[in-house]
């Protein structure tokens, strides 16, 4: 079951400084894997709302802890830090250096 946490745009000032001209979007979820397990997950997907059309890319890393609480934090600490799908993996790693076995 997937959940939002929370979503924002990347501020314009930073777009800016990256010659980026148009608006991008950055949603937080958190994925709970199976009903009957307390095993959560995270997903997360940049929208960028381009003058040719709209381009979506996401990232999901399943079966990442059993602390929930854990999970809400890391989300908040990736959305304040405009965390992107491109580099999900890496910053999760630092966070959570082993993930739970499939």
């Amino acid at each position: 079951m997937k959940k939002f946490h929370s979503g924002k745009y990347i501020e314009k000032a930073l777009l800016k400084e990256n010659n980026i001209t148009y608006p991008i979007r950055l949603d937080y979820y958190s994925i709970k894997n199976n009903e009957n397990e307390e095993i959560y997950g995270l997903e997360v997907v940049k929208t960028e709302y381009r003058e040719n059309g709209i381009r979506v890319e996401s990232k999901k890393i399943d079966r990442l802890t059993k602390d929930e609480k854990k999970l809400k934090d890391i989300l908040t600490n990736l959305s304040q830090g405009f965390v992107t799908p491109i580099c999900l993996q890496e910053i999760v790693d630092e966070y959570f250096p082993f993930t739970i076995a499939n």
